[in-house]
């Protein structure tokens, strides 16, 4: 979380997924920017013009956490691991939203490395909730 982010009391999030689960990322997008103290990017606020790869450091560096959807499209996609391999080595706290537990043993990080949440459909309720949860424990960010 950058110093500015602290006194706003927002926490940024860098959302991650397969854009074969976009139908599932916007609408997991649009719960979670309804949230007040939350700020999310997503690669699709990225324009094809100009440094792709420089603009996404530079947002995975500034995010106070990272929120990867997991879905058996998702674990077959070098983009959504190279950002949580990337997101892992900045130390980043990591939310996993699995919309199917057996993608789980499919990626290379333990499990007491991640938070996780099973999420079968975003429009589920109180699914946005236990995500930020996961992140946000008592009121407080846990970063």
């Amino acid at each position: 979380m950058t110093q500015q982010q602290e006194r706003a009391g927002t926490l940024r999030i860098f959302v991650s997924y397969s854009s074969d689960d976009r139908w599932f990322a916007t609408l997991l997008l649009d719960r979670l920017a309804n949230h007040s103290g939350v700020s999310v990017f997503a690669t699709q606020n990225l324009s094809a013009a100009g440094d792709y790869r420089r603009r996404l450091k530079e947002e995975l560096r500034a995010a106070g956490a990272f929120l990867v959807l997991l879905s058996p499209r998702s674990v077959r996609s070098n983009w959504v691991l190279y950002e949580l391999g990337a997101a892992w080595a900045l130390g980043k706290p990591i939310v996993a939203v699995l919309t199917d537990p057996a993608v789980r043993s499919k990626i290379p990080i333990e499990a007491h490395q991640l938070s996780i949440v099973h999420v079968g459909d975003p429009k589920e309720p109180g699914a946005v909730d236990r995500i930020l949860e996961k992140l946000h424990p008592n009121g407080q960010w846990h970063l």
